[in-house]
């Protein structure tokens, strides 16, 4: 297999008929070695947080994904970070993305994000939003207030160590970016008012907004299933520069 999952068609979620409670048992016990695994790769991330998401009643089809994500883990054993010798960095980069209503069954949204010092990745996640956005700018928008608080939560982490770094948070949404660069929730008279903070924070400089190409943006796997090609072009971007040769057998991410 050459990607780790795909989408199906929502009538056929809904028609498939629920697991044993033996494969059931089963189907719980392997998702959660999935879940392990995806804590350090971020090309079978997505899949393993879809996969959770169907371990109250798993089903057929969600046994038929997971034996692809099987096959996918069987032919590429292996997935290489490097983590390259750099000089001293004094930002976060902590990129931000979301698919607008990406569930077909419940319209909520997944948000995903990846923190790096440098080209140093420290942390990964992939995330279901609790609420439905009503728009791609309020989803993407909640995404970067997720992305914002893990971040901050590192930044803390550093400053215990008495290393003060500052952050950039990174999102290839113009209209979220426009929404935390102000004050206030404008002509956005949904947006949940517990997310404002951010805009706080950007106000006061402790968080930069900066806005990236959406083909660069190394957080884009983790919200969706990609395609063969696509999930090639994420393991091989970098925050930085790459600079060193894939292992053999294995995926490589030089981040």
């Amino acid at each position: 297999s050459a990607v780790p999952g795909t989408s199906e068609e929502v009538d056929i979620e809904q028609t498939s008929p629920l697991l044993s409670p033996q494969q059931t048992s089963l189907y719980r016990a392997l998702t959660a070695r999935a879940i392990y695994l995806a804590q350090d790769r971020t090309d079978i991330t997505f899949t393993a947080k879809e996969l959770s998401r169907q371990m109250s009643a798993p089903t057929e089809l969600s046994w038929t994904k997971l034996k692809r994500l099987g096959r996918y883990l069987s032919q590429h054993i292996r997935f290489v970070n490097i983590f390259a010798y750099q000089k001293n960095f004094s930002k976060l980069s902590v990129w931000s993305d979301t698919d607008w209503a990406g569930c077909k069954l419940t319209r909520k949204s997944t948000c995903g994000g990846v923190i790096c010092l440098g080209s140093h990745i420290l942390k990964s996640y992939s995330t279901t939003q609790s609420v439905i956005a009503q728009s791609s700018a309020e989803a993407e928008y909640y995404g970067m207030t997720k992305a914002a608080s893990v971040g901050i939560g590192i930044k803390g982490m550093f400053e215990d160590f008495g290393i003060s770094l500052d952050m950039n948070l990174l999102t290839d949404a113009s209209a979220a970016k426009s929404i935390a660069m102000r004050i206030g929730l404008g002509k956005i008279r949904h947006l949940e008012t517990s997310q404002l903070w951010l805009q706080s924070k950007a106000a006061e400089g402790t968080i930069t907004v900066m806005e990236i190409d959406g083909k660069h943006n190394i957080s884009d796997a983790l919200t969706k299933h990609l395609s063969g090609p696509d999930m090639s072009h994420h393991i091989g971007m970098t925050p930085a520069t790459r600079s060193n040769k894939p292992h053999p057998n294995s995926l490589t991410s030089t981040s």
